[in-house]
């Protein structure tokens, strides 16, 4: 993300949310430094992830509220219609623009573009989809493997989006690193309490489904022997068994908090997860450039194909599979039950 976009950004935030006060900036690299910078005015507090193993019980349940209360604080950040990376026009006003053709690109940051940004998550897999097979295409010879696994991605990911994507296509700003290391507190002595001071590196968000903004914040009742970089911290299962009975204490806090704020948040993280829309939206939104990448398509149609044999059972009724009729046994007079199957004979 570039200068003007982040300074476009921490201006749209700052009302609403405890990040870094701007003191000045630059965007060109014609200056004493040689490149852009931004001066920011430091906040107080400390980092949460060197903090949160010291805080006793209580303490860490009343900084899970406010980390609930934080989510849907930045859910309610007002965005432009789409999907996509922000960027700022002339005035410095937010717009939403589209991801670079070439996800390898070194600054992933998006490019502006005449198009209009896709409006609903289903428009965005299709579209981002079709990009990456029209840049599949043009090398020489064709890169037959990717598009393969592109192909693959498009049959997949339209059950599962038809599934278990919200209907109303909601859109919410999407920060991609939303962790302790990236959360200040500070403790106020007179109220002998902690509270959330700072959010930090937004650099890598942006305008994504709703789905995927609504991040699950497990680190909060992870134990310390847990490393956060051990997983990602956006994409926690929400019905993982907890470390102990302090860590489901803290969980409590957290998912009562999100749920009287924003009712259907936990189900709604469920369904994401079952859907395995997270992956679904990572691999339209970079593609497939590693051996990890290919096994989350296995996921994902893993998932499908679990949704269609699950439509295929439901669609029917048993009476459509057999018909229990009673027979007596030959050797045995009593009457025992014969299942065959049912047979359907056209006219």
């Amino acid at each position: 993300m570039d200068v003007a976009v982040q300074v476009s950004l921490l201006h749209a935030l700052r009302p609403s949310l405890p990040v870094p006060v701007l003191q000045h900036y630059d965007a060109r690299s014609d200056n004493a430094l040689g490149q852009a910078y931004i001066l920011m005015r430091r906040l107080p507090g400390h980092n949460l992830h060197d903090t949160l193993f010291k805080m006793t019980t209580n303490e860490r349940c009343q900084i899970a509220k406010q980390v609930a209360q934080l989510i849907v604080r930045i859910r309610a950040i007002s965005l432009p219609h789409g999907i996509g990376p922000l960027s700022a026009d002339d005035t410095g006003q937010l717009r939403i623009v589209q991801f670079p053709v070439d996800p390898q690109d070194d600054e992933f940051d998006g490019t502006d573009d005449a198009k209009l940004p896709p409006m609903t998550f289903h428009s965005f897999v299709s579209i981002r989809i079709a990009e990456l097979r029209a840049h599949a295409q043009m090398h020489d010879p064709p890169d037959k493997f990717r598009l393969k696994l592109l192909d693959r991605l498009s049959s997949d990911s339209s059950a599962l989006l038809e599934a278990y994507a919200l209907p109303d296509s909601s859109i919410a700003l999407f920060h991609r690193d939303f962790a302790a290391r990236n959360i200040l507190v500070m403790h106020n002595k007179d109220k002998a309490r902690w509270s959330i001071s700072g959010v930090l590196d937004w650099d890598e968000c942006e305008a994504a489904p709703l789905e995927i903004s609504s991040v699950w914040p497990g680190w909060l009742w992870a134990s310390d022997q847990e490393g956060e970089a051990d997983f990602d911290e956006n994409a926690w299962d929400p019905d993982l068994p907890v470390p102990d009975d302090k860590s489901e204490l803290i969980k409590k806090s957290f998912v009562d908090e999100i749920e009287k704020l924003k009712p259907g948040f936990l189900e709604m993280v469920r369904r994401t997860r079952d859907g395995c829309l997270r992956l679904v939206y990572e691999r339209a939104r970079e593609g497939f450039f590693s051996n990890g990448h290919v096994k989350e398509l296995d996921q994902i149609e893993a998932a499908a194909k679990k949704l269609t044999k699950s439509s295929d059972f439901s669609s029917h009724s048993p009476l459509d599979f057999m018909i229990v009729e009673k027979h007596p046994l030959p050797d045995d007079p009593t009457s025992a039950l014969k299942i065959t199957p049912k047979i359907t004979r056209s006219a």
